[in-house]
């Protein structure tokens, strides 16, 4: 009863060939749930085979793990991870850095900054050598979230054009004024969210008026994979 009340600590590892520093590293960090990311599926030989080295030692040290699989894009491993870090939102959340594939290196390190806020806690750490050392973390300033909203429709429809955006946004509550003339409408529109969005180089517009089309950028659909 007691372990149910505590905060849990929760391991994220790419596991590469070799395991014995890592199985050293856990002596000292004591994980209580693991999840082995799985990036673009492992045919390796070495790769599966330290797999299930480390799947007997974890049953040994009575450590639950778990397996995340996601397609070989970086967007979607981020995507994927958020969404386990919001399952475990309550737990301290620690991510390796010291092993594995770069790709889900990159996306480990990715995550600890976009997700800062949303656990009790995030980390990287380090198992150099068998040694657990958990390393500086910080939160990096994301657009708000209606611009996030405007994104999701504009990827539903492929393309809309500034009128169906705005009747979206204001029909939807994300965006309100206390004037509801369709001047203020549309100045609000262009300052909260049209601006914006250009301003993080996420959609391109074809003209500036009630009927302009506005599409996704390649960055605003890399984007919308994780947010949206």
């Amino acid at each position: 009863m007691l372990q149910s009340l505590q905060n849990l600590r929760i391991h994220f590892l790419s596991l590469g060939f070799d395991i014995d520093w890592i199985k050293k590293s856990f002596e000292k960090s004591s994980p209580d749930r693991v999840y082995i990311v799985e990036y673009g599926g492992e045919t390796d030989s070495r790769a599966i085979k330290a797999t299930k080295e480390f799947i007997q030692f974890t049953k040994r040290k009575k450590i639950e793990v778990k397996s995340i699989k996601t397609e070989k894009d970086i967007y979607s491993a981020i995507k994927s991870l958020k969404e386990v870090i919001d399952s475990e939102k309550k737990n301290f959340n620690y991510f390796s850095i010291t092993s594995g594939q770069r790709e889900v290196v990159t996306a480990f390190t990715l995550a600890s900054v976009l997700f800062y806020s949303i656990p009790k806690s995030i980390c990287l750490y380090s198992m150099q050598e068998g040694e657990f050392n958990v390393l500086h973390s910080f939160e990096a300033k994301l657009p708000e979230t209606e611009l996030f909203q405007a994104m999701q429709f504009i990827k539903d429809k492929k393309e809309c054009s500034k009128k169906q955006l705005k009747v979206y946004m204001f029909g939807e509550g994300y965006l309100k004024v206390d004037n509801h003339s369709e001047q203020n409408e549309y100045m609000k529109l262009n300052r909260r969210v049209i601006d914006k969005l250009i301003q993080w180089k996420f959609i391109k517009i074809d003209k500036n008026t009630k009927g302009g089309l506005i599409t996704l950028t390649e960055d605003g659909e890399n984007w919308a994979k994780i947010f949206c």
